[in-house]
């Protein structure tokens, strides 16, 4: 009978109106009790207060047979004793749940009652203490137990009294003197009942407290001390005296869970065995009926009340092989009707990937059928891939049809990989003579994907141009792409058929513009035009070819070349002192006989190209006191190196500081009127600005009192360029002094077409070229000086390029750069949307995981990064500055741009004042205050980020884009 029909029998007994027998009563009090019970916590509650209720029942009523005897480790517990039968009790009880006339009617109330008394003799034998310590007691006993003084040893441990935790071991000890050698065990419990209350706490002497009783035959108390420990803190002979009373209660159950416990313990229990037999012979028998249901049940075929019987009566008992048989059977009954209903989907089933789906349900339920299966698999896996690979060839054929080439690219390059797809790619490579050069191409392997595409688009608009016989457009195109299909020969066969072409023309035309010149008809710059004509025609002749023209150019060119008069002569030195050209007006001087004409042109240059110099003080004050509402109205900042800051004055008037030298000088000249900082070389002090509006580039150098412009370079004419093209960008050389970067521009279309190289003076310019036609670009910039390095994006890619040109491999973002850090060689750009540091070999350095508002700015608004603080200067207005924390993702108040300067990345950070009246200036640097002199607002937080776009959590964003300075407003609204 399970415990919830004692439950609810206990339940019926104390609602009876009669009142039952003692033995009744202690029978339903032993069968509710939850102590040794293994039940959920609101069972053994209620098992607790019906066990409270009974007990209250049996003194109210009988009473005064019963005695209680208190805990020996818990004073407010008592054990309910019969007086005058010993074996029998009513189990352990707390003294607060007993009730006032149950307590009233027990015998001898509130006196303590249970220990035997001992006889006078023993007590004159075992004194109350001993002088001796428990380990010198303990010696002397063992010595008394090898001369086989069984009294005197028990008298030396009965005088024993542990005082400190040392002293614990040594009584331990002792106590199994007497349990195991003396048999002394009512004078073990007496000695342990006599220690301290503070040493008795300890589990080891508990433990030997209730061995003790257990062997003295007090079954009760010993109980009541096991119940007071945990099964797992107890020795193997404690753990089966604590079975053997289980047992005895008829808790058969936790009696086995206490021997499974003591076989992990070491040591030998003689009764071991045999006590493990009784108890699963009783389980046995308490499970034997619920047994017999489950076999009834299996009979009449409720399969799913079988089981859960079997179950019920495993968990009563272990060894019941019929229950085990009954669950195995019902299991294999199951086990072989799913799998029939598995089967019969497969075969109804049209779709492969259900199809596939149950036969891999198949595989792990019918192992018989394991061979099979895996031949089905892969019957359907194959089938699925044939219909896949059918799918991509239409849609590739479709793709053919809509000249849809990436698509045609892709699905090409991806029957290429595929191995079980040999036929199928030959048949595609023979739908267009297009897919040819793709076919085992081992260059496109090699390439990445994104440039093998572009390469491949760029030979089909090649080869429509060579069908439209275009020839000459063509093979620009063809040049381009040819390392990447040079293997191929039907590519080669129409590559050489376009050089073979333009090489005829070229000759045609090279022979033509010749005998023109040797006709004598022509001026002599009628025939240098012709002949530099000529040049750019013959350079597609083979170099035995065009060596002989370009000898032959330059014999006819010396033959007509026309003597200079002087006036020529200083013409073209002139010419070579405006445009830098040292070297050259040094030679043109020497052939000039007037110095007075001479001193004439130099002092006509030098004074064009004068710039007044004049020193300001300048002081470096690091206790300088910061105020960040100040401004400089006559001061704006004109740009920035990672040295120098420019700040205008006025249309002609500059300040420079130079923050190595910790110099600042004010720089006057005319020609500062429309210009602008385009580009720099900061350690040589090289300089180069734009004049808005024209092709014309000023040089300069602008070091102290040497400040001076050098040349003036009007690009127009040294490239001989067009009406319809501009120079849109242009850039220093680091080692030629006549030699420059340009970037021409169609004005019109709004489009670059190409990043070039030129020097000064060579009469043609046979520098190298990248072609940048084929995409639209988004930026150019310096990368590095010494050597010439150029940073180029477009919406798709970044790369770099070398000084002669060449492109290095692309880095597939688009362009989003907000600086370059050419002393440390890193590149600031956006991604996102947040701020990353990559070197030039675009791996990435560092990642400002907390700027997500940088994705929502423009390259052009950063003028400097610190990384040092992780601060970057941003302008939304003219004249005015915010300051960004990477680390934060907080926006600063405004600030003048006129106060607050910085170099170019990486950045430092100045707070200057200017004194118009003493022409004075004194700086500070607060790279490492900015954080506590602003004010800082989170104008989009990092946990609304992911809410965006929200009107209203972007208009403070969009409100200080348009230049208003929104930092407290929030908080103060």
């Amino acid at each position: 009978m399970d415990w919830q029909q004692d439950v609810a029998n206990a339940e019926v007994l104390l609602r009876s109106v009669v009142t039952p027998s003692s033995e009744r009563i202690i029978s339903a009090i032993k069968k509710v009790n939850p102590t040794r019970l293994c039940l959920p916590d609101p069972d053994k509650k209620e098992g607790y207060r019906l066990k409270s209720q009974l007990q209250n029942l049996l003194l109210e009523h009988y009473g005064e047979a019963f005695q209680l005897v208190p805990h020996p480790c818990s004073p407010n517990v008592v054990l309910i004793k019969h007086l005058f039968l010993p074996s029998v009790d009513a189990c352990h009880a707390d003294l607060g749940a007993l009730s006032a006339p149950a307590l009233e009617n027990v015998s001898i109330p509130g006196e303590e009652v249970g220990r035997k008394p001992v006889t006078e003799k023993r007590r004159q034998k075992m004194p109350a203490g001993s002088a001796l310590s428990p380990r010198d007691s303990l010696r002397r006993a063992q010595q008394c137990l090898e001369e086989y003084d069984y009294i005197t040893a028990e008298q030396e441990v009965a005088g024993i009294r542990a005082i400190n935790p040392d002293d614990v071991s040594a009584l331990c000890s002792a106590i199994m003197l007497l349990h195991q050698h003396v048999g002394a065990y009512q004078t073990a419990i007496d000695t342990l009942l006599a220690q301290p209350p503070h040493v008795l706490k300890d589990k080891r002497l508990r433990e030997l407290l209730a061995l003790a009783y257990h062997s003295n035959a007090m079954p009760a108390e010993a109980g009541a001390v096991f119940d007071s420990l945990h099964p797992s803190e107890l020795g193997k002979e404690a753990l089966v005296a604590y079975a053997r009373l289980a047992l005895r209660d008829g808790t058969a159950r936790f009696a086995r869970e206490l021997l499974r416990l003591a076989e992990t313990k070491d040591g030998l229990i003689a009764e071991f065995d045999e006590l493990r037999r009784e108890v699963e012979q009783l389980l046995t028998r308490k499970a034997e009926p619920v047994l017999q249901q489950a076999e009834s049940a299996f009979s009449q075929g409720e399969w799913d009340q079988a089981v859960t019987l079997s179950r019920q009566a495993l968990e009563e008992a272990k060894n019941l092989p019929k229950a085990r048989r009954i669950i195995a059977l019902v299991e294999a009954m199951k086990e072989q009707g799913e799998l029939i209903t598995l089967w019969q989907a497969f075969e109804s089933s049209s779709n492969g990937k259900e199809r596939q789906r149950l036969l891999g349900r198949l595989l792990e339920r019918d192992k018989r059928s394991r061979a099979r299966i895996n031949t089905l698999l892969q019957v359907e896996k194959e089938k699925e891939r044939h219909e896949f690979i059918e799918q991509r060839l239409r849609t590739l054929r479709q793709a053919l049809r809509d000249e849809k080439w990436p698509e045609c690219y892709d699905e090409v390059m991806w029957l290429s990989r595929q191995e079980d797809a040999v036929r199928e790619y030959h048949d595609v490579i023979a739908l267009s003579p297009l897919f040819e050069v793709l076919y085992r191409n081992k260059q496109l392997e090699r390439t990445s994907r994104h440039d093998a595409q572009e390469a491949w688009i760029t030979y089909i608009e090649a080869k429509k141009l060579f069908d439209a016989g275009r020839d000459r457009e063509a093979l620009p195109m063809l040049q381009k792409v040819r390392p990447v299909f040079r293997a191929v020969p039907c590519f080669n066969s129409m590559y050489h058929r376009v050089v073979a072409a333009q090489q005829a023309a070229a000759t045609v035309e090279a022979d033509r513009l010749l005998t023109d010149v040797r006709g004598g008809a022509l001026s002599y710059q009628e025939s240098l035009a012709h002949c530099n004509a000529a040049r750019a025609a013959i350079d597609i002749l083979p170099g035995e070819s065009r060596a002989a023209y370009a000898a032959a150019i330059d014999d006819l060119l010396e033959q007509l070349k026309p003597s200079k008069d002087t006036e020529v002569l200083l013409e073209e030195y002139r010419q070579a002192r405006m445009t830098g050209q040292t070297a050259r007006a040094s030679s043109l001087r020497e052939m000039v006989t007037e110095p007075s004409a001479l001193a004439a042109v130099d002092a006509e240059v030098d004074a064009l190209m004068r710039i007044e110099v004049e020193p300001v003080p300048l002081v470096y004050s690091p206790d300088m006191e910061v105020d960040v509402a100040r401004e400089h109205p006559g001061l704006q900042r004109v740009g920035s190196t990672d040295r120098h800051v420019f700040l205008g004055e006025s249309e002609t008037s500059v300040i420079l500081i130079d923050f190595v030298e910790m110099t600042a000088w004010r720089l006057q000249s005319e020609n500062f009127s429309g210009l602008g900082l385009i580009d720099d070389i900061a350690d040589q002090h090289l300089f180069l600005f734009h004049e808005r509006g024209t092709n014309r580039y000023w040089r300069a150098i602008m070091k102290g009192r040497e400040s001076r412009f050098t040349a003036l370079i009007d690009f127009t004419q040294a490239l001989c360029l067009p009406e319809d093209t501009q120079v849109a960008r242009a850039f220093l050389s680091s080692c030629k002094e006549t030699e420059y970067f340009y970037v021409l521009k169609d004005p019109v279309k709004e489009k670059i077409l190409c990043l070039g190289r030129m020097t000064l003076g060579l009469g043609r310019n046979s520098g190298p070229e990248c072609n940048l036609r084929m995409e639209e670009i988004q930026g150019i910039t310096r990368a590095s000086s010494a050597p010439d390095h150029f940073a180029v994006g477009t919406k798709t890619a970044m790369w770099l390029t070398s000084r002669n040109l060449r492109m290095a491999p692309k880095f597939h973002l688009p362009w989003h750069v907000f600086g370059i850090d050419q002393r440390n060689r890193l590149i600031y750009l956006v991604h996102g949307p947040r701020l990353k540091a990559c070197d030039y070999k675009w791996d990435l350095i560092q990642d400002y995981t907390h700027s997500i508002c940088l994705g929502m700015s423009y390259g052009h608004s950063v003028r400097g990064i610190c990384p040092e603080t992780g601060t970057v200067l941003m302008t939304y207005k003219t004249g005015r500055g915010v300051f960004y924390n990477l680390e934060t993702n907080e926006f600063s108040n405004q600030f003048s741009l006129s106060t607050f300067i910085c170099t170019d990345v990486p950045s430092t950070w100045y707070y200057m004042e200017y004194s118009e009246e003493t022409s004075s200036m004194r700086v500070k640097d607060i790279t490492h205050e900015v954080s506590h002199l602003m004010k800082w607002e989170e104008i989009i937080s990092m946990d609304n980020y992911q809410k965006i776009p929200d009107e209203a959590l972007l208009d403070p964003l969009r409100r200080m884009l348009a230049g208003e300075d929104v930092v407290g407003l929030q908080n103060e609204n």
